[in-house]
């Protein structure tokens, strides 16, 4: 069933709905005896994605904030915002599918800020793109090669076709948000303001950074904080390598908590068993050292390290780490 078929299903009763859910296991129960496992998994598959896709659909069309006759308050300020439209239409991308649903869209007017209400009650972000179509995305984004190989696998494994350019648009935009979100915690954490840990106190607490090089697409944007941070080849004038050069430098570093393993009788190092690392969390950047530095203060502290029975940090003794 194509998406334009599917956003009728807003209209179905709830009886319609049923009968649906009773047309697709007749089918199945009609062609299991001549199909092979796999062609049946596939047909399950398309009718789980087709009703689930209803059901959301469903949820959005009953919503009560659909409704243009009422008085909507502003969150921000509490006052009566006005309806610029009754029915703004949009379009939501799903893990189950796409399907086309309208709401008001409202303006406060002391506060300058707009939005659908509907939209903000039930968690939908603005792009059009619900939360765990988001998480595939990023997810499929990061543990591929290229976000061409990343379609490809969004279509495969998660039935969600999405053109490269737009997964790239997705993925990059809320790369963008968490990096604001992590700069905005330093600043908090800089100025005393970010709260305690988040985590108890661990047996032990583990902070390991490095750095490394990566190839990009551009050469340097700020040479005179990147210079000191690479391996310069001294073959070519310093205004050449600046201008060719795309090889950068990251900054990696991971968390973890464990529980202490002491074992003073091993004789030999091969013999040494040493911590199991529980729970790891990462932070990477390309900025300079020191805001790396500050961004994994950050992260240690919100993951207890000042609080831990025993606290390590782990460096190959660089200069910058």
């Amino acid at each position: 069933m194509n998406p334009l078929a599917l956003a009728a299903a807003m209209n179905l009763s709830r009886a319609e709905f049923l009968a649906k859910c009773g047309q697709l296991y007749d089918t199945e129960q009609k062609e299991k005896e001549r199909l092979k496992l796999m062609d049946l998994e596939k047909l399950a598959l398309n009718g789980c994605l087709e009703i689930g896709l209803m059901v959301l659909a469903c949820a959005v069309k009953d919503h009560p904030l659909r409704n243009p006759d009422q008085e909507f308050l502003c969150e921000r300020c509490k006052k009566p915002m006005r309806i610029q439209e009754k029915a703004q239409k949009n379009t939501l991308t799903t893990t189950m599918g796409k399907f086309e649903y309208a709401r008001p869209y409202c303006v406060c007017d002391p506060c300058g800020i707009s939005y659908a209400p509907l939209d903000r009650a039930m968690g939908i972000p603005v792009e059009g793109h619900s939360i765990l179509t988001c998480e595939k995305i990023c997810q499929a984004s990061v543990t591929t090669s290229s976000f061409g190989v990343a379609s490809k696998n969004l279509k495969g494994l998660a039935h969600i076709e999405m053109a490269p350019k737009r997964i790239r648009d997705v993925a990059e935009g809320e790369g963008k948000i968490l990096a604001e979100v992590a700069q905005e915690e330093v600043r908090k954490y800089q100025a005393g303001q970010l709260e305690g840990p988040l985590e108890g106190c661990a047996d032990l607490m583990v902070v390991c950074a490095d750095g490394g090089r990566v190839q990009s697409r551009q050469g340097f944007a700020c040479w005179g904080e990147c210079r000191d941070s690479v391996r310069i080849s001294t073959s070519r004038a310093p205004e050449q390598e600046k201008a060719e050069s795309r090889w950068k430098e990251d900054k990696v570093g991971v968390i973890y908590n464990a529980k202490a393993q002491p074992n003073r009788s091993a004789g030999k190092l091969e013999d040494y068993v040493g911590a199991k690392a529980q729970i790891k969390t990462y932070t990477a950047t390309m900025r300079p050292w020191e805001d790396f530095g500050w961004l994994l203060r950050v992260e240690a502290e919100r993951r207890g390290y000042t609080v831990a029975k025993q606290k390590v940090f782990i460096g190959d003794g660089a200069k910058h780490v």
